[in-house]
């Protein structure tokens, strides 16, 4: 995929407020035609709810797991195909897979999973299974929904923070774990190791070949390109509190990096482009972010999720 030029300014910032407010729901997915959300966990764990929406506004209610606890995926490249995915400790674990937007259900996986992504470049969908007995996570690949192969066992990593794969090459592959960041570059033949005495918080491929950043529990972000491991002094400082880096966001056909920070006290979303800050972008709230995101289908929009609603923002030239 060839990469996009970076908007040099930013003439408009149009921010659209107010468009959503509802605490006990997560979007995941949104596009030009359709949003999906389901409901959080910790508001009811007897039941894990989809919903669909055109506006985010009214949500409908697609479908309902009872009594099991669980999360949706929307596979970004296919509207139709959602999978829903349990690691209960009690109750049934596995995958369930739905190839109409969550009308009906099969279960293709039956062992306990913690996550999923999905490959843009060959449509493969990756799971990964969680073994407490042995302390271990096992990388499993599948290319049809229904029939999926063991890759890869890393021993010793049971609690993953973030799973994501290089969306032009699905060889590389990234674990963000407690003990630091786990990547692979043969598809999960091997592993190296880094920051292993840090928790990584999240970890995003740019779509360049081997480059990817990664924050870290520390309050520190950096950059993995071809040659080396750097990190990066992105300081943001708002009152007398300093900015702690947390989640990252690629702008799909850039190489623009989102970064939400936060203080505690104050937020702030900045943009990074090959490894520095660009000053074109700031966005600040005296109120936490709970999640950044894109729309699918268009990469000038930002959703900023926030306790009290949400806001989109408009990227303009």
């Amino acid at each position: 995929m060839k990469i996009q030029k970076t908007l040099k300014t930013l003439k408009t910032l149009k921010i659209t407020t107010n468009i959503f407010n509802d605490e006990e729901m997560r979007i995941m997915y949104i596009s030009e035609d359709i949003i999906y959300a389901q409901n959080l966990s910790y508001y009811n764990r007897e039941t894990s709810e989809l919903y669909k929406s055109s506006d985010l506004n009214y949500f409908e209610k697609i479908f309902s797991f009872d009594k099991i606890d669980g999360r949706y995926y929307v596979n970004p490249f296919d509207i139709n195909e959602i999978f829903f995915v349990s690691d209960q400790v009690k109750g049934e674990v596995g995958i369930w897979y739905s190839n109409n937007s969550g009308k009906t259900w099969d279960k293709v996986f039956d062992k306990p999973v913690e996550m999923l992504t999905f490959s843009e470049s060959n449509n493969l969908y990756y799971a990964l299974s969680l073994d407490y007995q042995d302390n271990s996570t096992t990388l499993y690949k599948c290319n049809n929904a229904f029939d999926w192969n063991e890759i890869s066992i890393i021993e010793n990593i049971v609690l993953v923070n973030y799973f994501t794969i290089n969306p032009n090459n699905e060889k590389q592959i990234i674990l963000a774990v407690r003990g630091g960041l786990i990547y692979s570059g043969d598809e999960g033949d091997t592993w190296k190791y880094y920051n292993e005495d840090d928790e990584i918080v999240d970890a995003i491929f740019t779509g360049l070949d081997d480059e990817f950043y990664f924050t870290t529990s520390l309050g520190k972000i950096y950059m993995k390109n071809e040659t080396d491991i750097v990190e990066l002094k992105i300081s943001v400082e708002f009152s007398e509190y300093r900015a702690i880096p947390q989640t990252l966001t690629l702008r799909k056909g850039t190489n623009e990096i989102y970064l939400m920070l936060t203080s505690g006290i104050q937020n702030s979303i900045v943009r990074i482009v090959d490894g520095k800050l660009d000053g074109d972008f700031k966005y600040t709230a005296d109120y936490s972010f709970y999640n950044i995101m894109f729309n699918v289908d268009n990469s000038n929009e930002l959703y900023v999720f926030e306790p009290n609603g949400a806001k989109k923002i408009i990227l303009t030239e």
